[in-house]
């Protein structure tokens, strides 16, 4: 068995909310032994298509079919991935590294969206405009509503 726990992701754009929304679900859900991951290994590759340049027949397309491949392995892991589609305010005091990449937010959603599509990877859209604390109770419900469950084992 690849793991004995059920496992959940977070996507979205950089901004969008999703190292915020996984620190408030991994708090809510950790004594139920249910492990929540701020972005998917499909967002990864992702940004890897965005940012390198891939000549076919290059280095970087051979890797970046690798990862493909990896994703598309990997994909079927989460029992369920949530998409933030909110995006917040990237001028954030102290945080000059979001200013720089501003213009590829609406490329990234687009890419990481069909990244997941291309790897087999479904995500459910989170509806916008809600707080943190609505976002994971919203998704408490989806994760009930959707019958995600397993035995998990009991913590020593």
């Amino acid at each position: 068995m690849l793991r004995d726990c059920i496992m959940l992701a977070v996507e979205g754009t950089h901004a969008s909310g999703k190292t915020t929304l996984t620190h408030a679900l991994a708090a809510y859900y950790r004594e139920q032994g249910i492990h929540v991951a701020d972005k998917t290994i499909a967002n990864v590759l992702a940004y890897a298509w965005i940012v390198l340049q891939t000549p076919p027949g290059s280095r970087e397309a051979v890797v970046l079919e690798a990862m493909k491949a990896f994703c598309q392995a990997w994909a079927p892991t989460y029992d369920a991935v949530f998409y933030c589609v909110d995006r917040f305010d990237q001028h954030q005091q102290g945080d000059p590294y979001r200013a720089k990449v501003l213009d590829l937010q609406t490329a990234a959603d687009r890419v990481v969206r069909s990244t997941c599509a291309n790897v087999g990877q479904r995500i459910i859209d989170i509806p916008p405009n809600m707080t943190t604390d609505e976002r994971v109770k919203w998704i408490a419900a989806r994760v009930t509503r959707l019958g995600i469950t397993r035995d998990i084992p009991q913590a020593s």
